[in-house]
């Protein structure tokens, strides 16, 4: 969906898991590096084609059957079969992300960074972190993080994260809306 709709401007709201579908994403909620700027992606559905527990083609819209409409957003349940989605999108921005990886004894400093970037970090900015061990490797914390705006705005609100040192991976700059 992104890369049809980035050369028009437009962008959907994805999930930061390349390898959950669409649908799946949105119909289970969607959070994702957009959300803190335009909501959960079940909040951007317009309307959803269906297949009934009949074998019925339907088209669902909030006005259509607002309760069913409802259910399929995220009802935690087997209401029909999904055949199409129809969703909002929204001005495309550019985006300033990556993942920074330190060592598991830089994980209190990373933590500490973490509470000082998000404490009044603007909707525009998401940061996750996490702490990782990958098989065969010692821990490791991780900050990943999406800006939606110019980069010289990103690396401002980030700058905090170029105290710590000692970074494994550090793979911070602009990056096509569709590969976010």
């Amino acid at each position: 969906m992104l890369a049809a709709t980035g050369p028009l401007g437009l962008t959907g709201l994805s999930g930061s898991a390349p390898g959950v579908s669409v649908t799946g994403y949105t119909l289970g909620g969607g959070i994702g590096w957009f959300s803190r700027k335009d909501g959960l992606a079940s909040d951007s559905v317009r309307a959803i084609d269906i297949v009934d527990a009949g074998g019925e083609p339907r088209r669902v819209t909030p006005e259509s059957d607002p309760e069913l409409f409802w259910a399929l957003r995220g009802g935690d349940g087997d209401f029909a079969v999904v055949t199409a989605l129809e969703l909002d999108l929204f001005p495309a921005p550019v985006l300033y992300g990556g993942r920074v990886i330190w060592p598991e004894p830089r994980t209190r400093e990373v933590y500490d960074a973490f509470l000082e970037i998000t404490a009044e970090a603007p909707r525009e900015l998401s940061v996750w972190i996490n702490r990782l061990q990958p098989p065969g490797t010692s821990p490791m914390v991780t900050l990943d993080l999406a800006y939606l705006g110019e980069a010289a705005q990103a690396e401002d609100l980030l700058a905090r994260i170029d105290k710590i040192g000692g970074a494994i991976v550090d793979s911070r700059g602009v990056i096509p809306v569709a590969d976010g």
